[in-house]
């Protein structure tokens, strides 16, 4: 065990908010955030990273910072935060949960997905334009993206025209669903 307490005073311990930044060269701002500042961050997937008492009135300490500042996050410290802050290193893969590893690739993967999901996915499956009128190569990417026979079986369920049958739309919805179920089972049973 390495804390006790309930999870707000555990994060505490983190510090009361964080800084995360990435610079162009972290391992100069980290050697320039130490001597100008007295700051001593860590260096972590998301780049430097330090606690400080109040994000906002800190701020004013980075302009004219040296090396370039590419991005900078301000936010409450997490758990794993304070698991960093009391043992001095990174949840490692090999020593996180199934929820922690899901966790993280979420919150790295998000923004990608959010793309993905909802700006691609929609314009490729006809839910957005009528697929008849699309050139060539993005009728091929419509025909193999299986939203779109999902979003055919809606038109049919509320009685408008579809571009399928009925059946075909369900057995591709079918068939995907238990194609990724299947892939599911087979990537948690590793574990």
């Amino acid at each position: 065990m390495i804390a006790e307490g309930t999870p707000a005073a555990i994060r505490q311990r983190a510090g009361t908010e964080r800084i995360a930044l990435s610079t162009e060269d972290d391992a100069r701002a980290a050697a320039e955030l130490r001597t100008r500042l007295g700051v001593k961050a860590q260096l972590t997937e998301r780049g430097l990273e330090f606690p400080v008492e109040n994000g906002e009135k800190f701020l004013p300490h980075l302009f004219g910072f040296p090396v370039d500042i590419r991005t900078l996050v301000v936010r409450k410290p997490t758990l794993e935060d304070a698991f960093i802050a009391l043992t001095g290193r990174d949840i490692r893969a090999e020593e996180a949960s199934t929820t922690d590893l899901l966790r993280r690739a979420i919150r790295t993967r998000g923004r990608v997905r959010f793309l993905k999901e909802v700006l691609v996915a929609p314009m490729l499956s006809g839910g957005v334009f009528p697929i008849q009128r699309v050139p060539g190569w993005k009728s091929t990417l419509i025909h193999l993206n299986p939203i779109t026979y999902g979003v055919d079986l809606m038109r049919a369920a509320l009685a408008q025209p579809t571009v399928f049958s009925v059946m075909v739309d369900a057995c591709v919805v079918a068939g995907f669903a238990a194609a990724t179920f299947a892939l599911a089972l087979a990537l948690f049973r590793r574990e």
